[in-house]
C-alpha cells in the first residue's frame, strides 16, 4: 500500500472512510479496496465499507458533515480517527446509523455530543432516538459562538 492515495485526517475531501485502524482516506482510494479484497473502488465501495468492513463514511456538505456509519461494526479506533478527522470541519453533524437492515438518521450541533453518542454505537450497546432538547444550559463562554452572537446584547443588560 503506497501512502499517495491516504489523506491526513485534518484534510477534507468530498467523501473521506476512516478504516479500522483509525486512518482516513479517500473514499475512492485503490489501496483501501484493494486492502477489503475488493477490487476497484467504484460506487458499491463504500457502503460495502461502512457495512462489511465497519468503515465510517464522512462527506462534507455546504455548513455540516454528513457521517455514515453501521452500528456495533466500527471500533473505538475508527471512531477516534473520525474525530480527527472533523477536527476542521463544521460542527454540525447528520449522522445516517445502518443497524442490520434499517437506518436511522439523528442531528447534533456539536462533535462532542455526536462523541459520546457513537462511543455507544461502537460498543453495540442499546440506543435509540435522543430525546429532543428545546433548551440547553450553556455558559457565557458560548456567547462567542456565532449562532448565539445575536444573544450576546441581551446579556449585556
Amino acid at each position: 500500500m503506497g501512502p499517495s492515495r491516504m489523506i491526513a485526517p485534518k484534510v477534507s475531501m468530498q467523501g473521506v472512510l476512516v478504516d479500522s485502524r483509525g486512518k482516513a482516506w479517500a473514499e475512492d482510494s485503490p489501496e483501501l479496496a484493494q486492502r477489503y479484497g475488493y477490487g476497484p473502488p467504484e460506487a458499491a465501495f463504500v457502503p460495502y465499507a461502512i457495512r462489511e468492513r465497519g468503515c465510517i463514511h464522512l462527506v462534507r456538505q455546504a455548513d455540516s458533515v454528513r457521517i455514515t456509519l453501521r452500528a456495533g461494526k466500527f471500533s473505538q479506533r475508527t471512531l477516534l480517527g473520525a474525530l480527527l478527522a472533523l477536527e476542521t470541519w463544521p460542527a454540525r453533524i447528520l449522522l445516517s446509523i445502518y443497524d442490520t437492515a434499517a437506518w436511522s438518521h439523528e442531528m447534533f450541533m456539536s462533535i462532542g455530543t455526536f462523541a459520546e453518542y457513537a462511543e455507544d454505537l461502537a460498543a453495540d450497546k442499546p440506543y435509540g432516538t435522543r430525546q429532543p432538547w428545546l433548551a440547553s444550559e450553556l455558559g457565557t463562554e458560548a456567547l462567542g459562538q456565532p449562532r448565539l452572537a445575536a444573544l450576546k446584547p441581551l446579556f449585556q443588560v
